[in-house]
């Protein structure tokens, strides 16, 4: 099955996060002899949450390259969608939130359960960028062979993290990914058969 161009409407997400964040007018890169008040998260908000006065803190912080949301910018935040897992004590950045709903218009939330070694568990977090990867053979079999590689079918070649949490019953990661609606089932279905894994890519790729 050819792989269907699926990035549209994801890139056209990524113009809605920057757009709305903007609206908020409250990015910041603070200078190494600069305090000022920002926000912080006071509970978790999960994903496709929307954010309210009670999720939000204040810190005072200084130093250099850091960017969040301006304490004065608080009843603008509220009423924002959480575009990504929010967890408490994090400095809330404007790429964190969206003004409109997530998942949007032709898109979907999708579940995984991953096993280690079917993704890079260091570096993946809310708010990264992975493909979506379906292997030839699945995850308990034996070791692939060159042309079982050769059949690996990229069913999503750019999704976002929307969070991702231990699993106890495998030792492996849960992690909820923001995908193109029609490609969910297809990924639901893969991953149902152990055949799912997850590459990380940068935020251009």
């Amino acid at each position: 099955m050819p792989v269907r161009r699926r990035r549209p409407i994801l890139a056209a997400l990524a113009i809605m996060l920057v757009v709305g964040c903007a609206a908020i007018s409250a990015s910041l890169l603070l200078a190494s002899d600069h305090s000022i008040s920002v926000l912080t998260l006071t509970r978790r908000v999960p994903a496709g949450q929307v954010v309210t006065a009670a999720d939000l803190g204040t810190a005072s912080i200084s130093g250099s390259g850091l960017s969040a949301v301006k304490a004065a910018s608080r009843n603008e935040v509220i009423g924002f969608t959480a575009a990504v897992d929010l967890l408490p004590g994090t400095l809330l950045s404007p790429a964190m939130v969206a003004r409109d709903p997530v998942p949007g218009p032709g898109q979907a939330v999708v579940g995984l359960s991953l096993k280690p070694g079917l993704l890079p568990s260091a570096e993946l977090r809310a708010g990264s960028f992975v493909m979506v990867v379906r292997l030839a053979a699945s995850a308990g079999s034996p070791g692939t062979t060159a042309a079982e590689r050769a059949r690996d079918q990229i069913l999503v070649p750019r999704a976002r993290v929307l969070s991702e949490t231990s699993d106890p019953t495998t030792g492996g990661r849960l992690v909820s990914l923001l995908v193109e609606r029609s490609a969910a089932p297809e990924v639901t279905r893969a991953a149902a058969a152990g055949t799912v894994a997850l590459v990380i890519i940068g935020p251009g790729t």
